[in-house]
């Protein structure tokens, strides 16, 4: 639908028709209004908007039950979308309370491997201590070990 056409075909005139001093809109080349008694005998029909002409026929091409069933679909996919959401708030709720429980018993742990990481490395030492003191008192019997 081009500016200024309505949808029963008639043609209203552009916003900027006459705008130019010396375009001639006219069928006659005079520019003085019409007189009094032909504007009462010319009744021009009211255009329809556009928008409306437009808005009515998209409405006409639509089918109000696909619309309904889409509308149904939109709803039971938003439910979904609710109910899926509360389940990973409920799971990230709970994974968090299990990562702050486990982290201080994972802390607990790092510690106690730490502390026999150092105590078998004190045993270790000390029977490597112990080896060279006998291989240097008793080096004969140490050779064959």
């Amino acid at each position: 639908i081009r500016q200024g056409e309505g949808m029963d075909n008639t043609v209203t005139p552009p916003d900027n028709a006459g705008a130019y001093p010396n375009q001639d809109t006219s069928p006659s080349s005079s520019s003085l209004p019409p007189s009094s008694d032909d504007s009462n005998n010319i009744t021009t029909p009211q255009p329809q908007p556009v928008n409306a002409a437009f808005g009515q026929e998209i409405n006409s091409l639509i089918n109000q039950n696909e619309i309904n069933s889409l509308l149904l679909t939109q709803a039971e996919i938003y439910q979904q979308f609710i109910d899926c959401n509360h389940t990973l708030e409920t799971f990230n709720d709970f994974s968090n309370t299990m990562y702050m429980s486990l982290s201080v018993e994972y802390d607990k742990h790092t510690r106690m491997l730490k502390e026999i990481k150092r105590d078998l490395d004190i045993v270790f030492r000390r029977i490597r201590q112990t080896k060279t003191m006998l291989a240097s008192k008793f080096p004969d019997s140490m050779s064959s070990i």
